[in-house]
């Protein structure tokens, strides 16, 4: 039983993000992410690292250094969150963006890894990333808020393609993120306003 419910969860995500890359490749965008996920371990000794905790797609047009990408992140004894939940951001580099984001994995909850603001007046946390010259918007959502092909379109695509345009308007974005703070409960720093931190980054336009 137990193996079963684990193949269902893996079915579930591929069917997710062979969805997402559908409807993306429909919107002009590549998907050009490498691995799925990375990170794991096959030795004795780290049994956590044997399963897959995460996913990740990342999705580009003309422009390299502008990312569209989706993460999904199932379990981090680092993040300490309580549900799984998905990261969509948009990703800008000062050089191209690689196949791979560990700044999307982490965009707004490790605050060892990047700055993040986040307030209570936009849903949209904006990550910077200095050494790796990387600046991510992004939003989170409950995995259990996706059940279906138009949950995928209004609250992971649209939402993205939005952001990929602009990141000014946003205040219809707030629903999609109404339950981020119980997604990060218990993570340290989550809490700090834009106020406290004012100055911290300077918000992507």
């Amino acid at each position: 039983m137990v193996y079963e419910n684990m193949e269902k969860i893996c079915k579930e995500v591929d069917a997710m993000f062979s969805a997402i890359d559908q409807i993306m490749d429909k919107n002009g965008f590549n998907q050009y992410s490498g691995d799925l996920r990375w990170d794991t371990s096959k030795s004795l000794g780290n049994p956590t690292a044997w399963l897959p905790y995460f996913t990740q797609r990342l999705y580009r047009k003309s422009d390299k250094k502008k990312v569209l990408g989706v993460n999904l992140l199932i379990k981090d004894p680092n993040c300490n969150n309580r549900i799984p939940f998905i990261t969509c951001g948009l990703i800008i580099g000062e050089n191209e963006v690689s196949g791979k984001s560990e700044e999307l994995y982490c965009a707004g909850w490790n605050y060892e890894l990047g700055k993040h603001i986040k307030s209570d007046d936009t849903p949209l946390i904006f990550s910077q990333y200095e050494e790796e010259k990387i600046k991510i918007v992004n939003y989170f959502l409950q995995l259990t808020k996706i059940k279906n092909l138009s949950d995928i379109e209004q609250l992971i695509v649209t939402p993205l393609l939005r952001i990929y345009e602009t990141t000014q308007q946003y205040n219809d974005l707030q629903s999609i993120s109404e339950d981020a703070k119980n997604i990060m409960a218990g993570i340290q720093g989550y809490t700090l306003t834009l106020e406290q931190i004012k100055g911290l980054i300077e918000v992507t336009g």
